[in-house]
């Protein structure tokens, strides 16, 4: 039987990270809006009070839950993004549109279902929103770095457009586009609408 990861024995020694891996686990099962609290006190071993003595409430705990995927998923973005930075020296405009997340993605499909539900909650969690706004602008500070990192390394004469990047990427769930159906957008067609935008300067 294998040993367990210095992680994993901490998850165990720790109440707040057992709870958290116990509502992941729960949300990961029901979705975010099937938690139920007195399931996670269960699997965590734990009493549904003490998981309110150390998170307020259930609107407490899904703002730490919650804020944690949120900020892992813009964290795994900016990591590949860094790391296609620091592969390539120069860099030409066809490179910067690849690196736009595709409509068509499975992965994509599923980290825009994650976004979808845990925008819906913090619609009416305060907590929730107030965290999700530090992270999010904090990542966009990252990105616009990332971008200038991009700009200064295109061939004389090509231009970018950032603001396709933190307009039209960053303020929108490509989600959407897969309940179109027949009338969905292509990957090709999506790919060159940003290559038209990313060149043309109004």
């Amino acid at each position: 039987m294998a040993r367990p990861t210095k992680a994993e024995s901490a998850i165990k020694r720790d109440p707040h990270q057992l709870i958290l891996h116990s509502a992941r686990e729960e949300i990961q099962k029901n979705g975010i809006l099937g938690l139920r609290v007195a399931e996670v006190a269960k699997n965590a071993h734990y009493s549904v009070s003490a998981i309110y003595r150390l998170f307020g409430d259930r609107d407490g705990l899904l703002a730490q839950v919650l804020g944690d995927m949120y900020e892992e998923l813009l964290t795994d973005r900016a990591s590949r993004l860094k790391s296609h930075i620091s592969e390539h020296g120069e860099i030409s405009v066809d490179d910067i549109v690849a690196l736009a997340p595709a409509p068509s993605s499975p992965e994509t499909l599923a980290i825009g279902r994650t976004r979808v539900q845990i925008l819906a909650v913090a619609a009416t969690n305060p907590a929730l929103e107030a965290r999700l706004k530090e992270i999010a602008q904090r990542h966009f500070k990252n990105l616009s770095g990332y971008i200038s990192q991009l700009k200064s390394r295109l061939p004389d004469g090509q231009v970018f457009d950032d603001r396709v990047f933190t307009i039209v990427i960053v303020n929108q769930l490509l989600y959407y586009n897969s309940l179109l159906g027949n009338y969905a957008t292509s990957d090709d067609d999506y790919y060159r609408f940003l290559k038209d935008k990313v060149t043309s300067i109004a």
